[in-house]
């Protein structure tokens, strides 16, 4: 019943439409970048080998730092002759066999270089906290919150996400929770779930796009080197795609979401919940995808297509590109098709957050293109699905960048691995200030502000009011937190009554969260009373 009035709400939601393609070659006159400022927050000495970051409610970095990376615990299986016993991978314990049989034959060697067990045990993927504590703009602390993630089979760290006081990191065969509990610097790690990265594959093919979604659960995607998990309620999932999964913050109630895919790196949601990632293309004339992800989604792929000529199917029948016609037959009809054509090597992936910019940037998601820069566009419904607007590059600065996030002070913020395919000493960090032009000041202080002090303390009144508000993450933090306080018959006078429908959206996202914690039945009353309440006034106005 919640996600049927999600959908009935996004439905009425006014989203301005635009092209359904997107690109430099199809886009006459995309909208001018902003002349952002930019600074220098942290380099290679702060954050070595770092793939993906995040920033926390009060201004802290994250970084997954992939120290295995290139040799080191990580080997690209087109690089090495490893490629037919990757592909009979079935199991994480195949892949342990295979590696050490690797080691021994010594086809992991390079030419500067032999690979042993112990000298892969030295190097361990990391998580870090990245702070600026004097307040100059340059990062000055840093703590390692997680390290020896030197196993055999660990790599790469790949995504990371701090949210209230618990810190999720994506890293090959893992997802972890990290927390300080005491709050005296000794970080405890728990894995919530292991199977994830079956086979060796193609490097940055790994556990990415850690996101919390408005229906309070976490989100990540995994590449097509597969997986092969029993959840902790005995269920098996197994796969050999790229997949998107989602889970309560407590690891609970894991399921797949979507699969099919590639390499979808990052995720994103849209202010009305609807999902999208940027899928790699496979280097056979191909194009990178946007692709629009509701629940089920199949984008076609598996991991063997790599392996054989053209990508077999994936070209023969046309399944990376976007709807050759309404009945097209050279087409799977049981695939979902991408939405547009984006970037050329999808990275880092964000959405706009609603503070911060001029206006013209609402709604918009902005993605890196590791080759390129960063790009931003608007999706807009077509049909069933969506297409594309408002194209166009938003900062281009030499090459390398592999990760695009909203802080908490209005500032655009993105990651450089460096400008290199392997390991280097060129990764920086640089904070994008945007002129003030076009930008509501007075609304980027409050969000400030109210992300620094959190929501605990505010009255249900307040929160029912922030339901509404303009930025997203005030929006989620509100509704979470009248959901945990069990406010079932706050949420659903809102979703009756208020004007806003992105604050009715918030209602019925915050009623689900009521309802997985206390049952369905616990929120039926206050529930079917919003219903007919809104039926009511559904009749009044059709009768105007």
């Amino acid at each position: 019943m919640i996600a049927l009035l999600v959908t009935l709400l996004a439905l009425a939601t006014d989203v301005p439409t635009g092209p359904t393609a997107s690109g430099p070659d199809s886009v006459a006159a995309p909208p001018a970048p902003l002349a952002f400022t930019k600074s220098v927050f942290a380099t290679a000495k702060e954050i070595p080998c770092p793939v993906a970051f995040c920033i926390d409610d009060r201004g802290v970095v994250w970084t997954a730092n992939s120290l295995r990376y290139g040799g080191h615990g990580l080997f690209d299986n087109r690089t090495y002759p490893i490629g037919p016993d990757d592909i009979t991978i079935r199991s994480l314990a195949d892949r342990r066999r295979l590696m050490e049989q690797w080691v021994r034959e010594g086809r992991l060697d390079s030419k500067t270089e032999k690979v042993t067990l112990p000298m892969l045990a030295t190097f361990s993927e990391q998580v870090r906290r990245v702070e600026d504590t004097d307040g100059d703009g340059r990062a000055d602390r840093v703590t390692v919150v997680a390290d020896s993630m030197n196993d055999l089979l660990q790599g790469g760290a790949a995504g990371v996400l701090a949210w209230d006081d618990r810190v999720y990191a994506t890293v090959i065969p893992d997802l972890w929770l990290l927390r300080d509990s005491l709050g005296d610097g000794h970080w405890s790690r728990r894995s919530l779930q292991t199977g994830f990265g079956l086979h060796m594959g193609q490097a940055g093919h790994d556990m990415h796009g850690l996101t919390i979604g408005n229906d309070g659960r976490l989100y990540w995607s995994i590449a097509d080197r597969g997986y092969d998990l029993v959840t902790r309620e005995g269920r098996h999932i197994t796969g050999h795609s790229g997949s998107v999964f989602r889970c309560w913050p407590d690891g609970s109630g894991l399921e797949r979401w979507a699969q099919g895919l590639r390499n979808p790196q990052e995720l994103a949601f849209n202010d009305v919940g609807d999902l999208f990632t940027g899928d790699n293309n496979a280097d056979v004339g191909d194009r990178a995808r946007l692709l629009y992800l509701p629940e089920g989604a199949d984008g076609g792929w598996l991991f063997w297509m790599q392996h054989v000529r053209g990508c077999g199917a994936w070209t023969r029948e046309h399944m990376w590109e976007t709807r050759l016609g309404g009945h097209d037959p050279g087409q799977p009809a049981w695939i979902t098709l991408p939405s547009a054509y984006l970037a050329t090597c999808p990275s880092g992936m964000a959405a706009y957050p609603g503070t911060g910019l001029p206006a013209r940037y609402d709604g918009s998601i902005w993605l890196a293109d590791y080759l390129y820069g960063v790009q931003a566009f608007r999706p807009v419904p077509r049909g069933a699905g969506y297409g594309m607007a408002d194209w166009h590059w938003a900062y281009r600065d030499s090459w390398g960048m592999d990760d695009v996030d909203f802080g908490p002070d209005g500032r655009v913020w993105v990651l450089y691995w460096g400008e290199s395919w392997n390991r280097n000493d060129k990764s920086r960090l640089v904070a994008l200030t945007p002129p003030a032009a076009g930008v509501d000041t007075a609304a980027v202080a409050e969000v400030r502000a109210l992300l620094r002090a959190g929501f605990a303390s505010l009255d249900d009144a307040r929160l029912r009011a922030l339901l509404g508000h303009v930025d997203r993450r005030v929006r989620q933090h509100a509704t979470f937190e009248l959901a945990r306080r069990g406010r079932d018959r706050v949420l659903a006078d809102a979703l009756a009554h208020d004007p806003r429908t992105l604050a009715r959206l918030h209602a019925a996202w915050g009623l689900g969260i009521v309802g997985h914690a206390r049952g369905a039945d616990a929120v039926a009353a206050p529930l079917r009373a919003a219903l007919a309440d809104t039926a009511a006034e559904v009749r009044r106005v059709a009768a105007l």
